[in-house]
């Protein structure tokens, strides 16, 4: 089933927002409250599509680990110099991504996974 344009948009918002939030505090530090205020989403429809923070980073880790996980499905597991090509790239492609996500706050759960 598709999801709709809205939601899509909605839930890109949401995301873009607490990455944004993540350049300057750890994610203990940001509320709900804060995110829907600079989305300028309301509270409720935050809760109709995540639980609170964590929920929406373990989103946003999660589809980032899907498409590493895709991305390097293509590679030949023996053929180091691709495999290390083909991580740079999807480090590159999604540098802001996982800058926030690794380097910019105190969570290292998508290390450890």
């Amino acid at each position: 089933m598709k999801t709709d344009a809205r939601v899509r948009y909605t839930k890109q918002v949401l995301k873009s927002t607490l990455l944004g939030l993540l350049e300057h505090k750890p994610i203990n530090k940001i509320t709900v409250k804060e995110v829907c205020e600079i989305a300028q989403i309301n509270r409720a429809t935050f809760y109709s599509h995540y639980a609170d923070c964590f929920d929406l980073l373990e989103q946003i880790e999660n589809e980032f680990i899907s498409e590493f996980e895709k991305s390097l499905s293509y590679i030949d597991g023996l053929d180091v110099r691709q495999l290390v090509v083909a991580i740079y790239d999807i480090i590159d492609k999604n540098i802001d991504l996982c800058r926030a996500l690794i380097f910019a706050n105190t969570n290292q759960s998508l290390l450890h996974r």
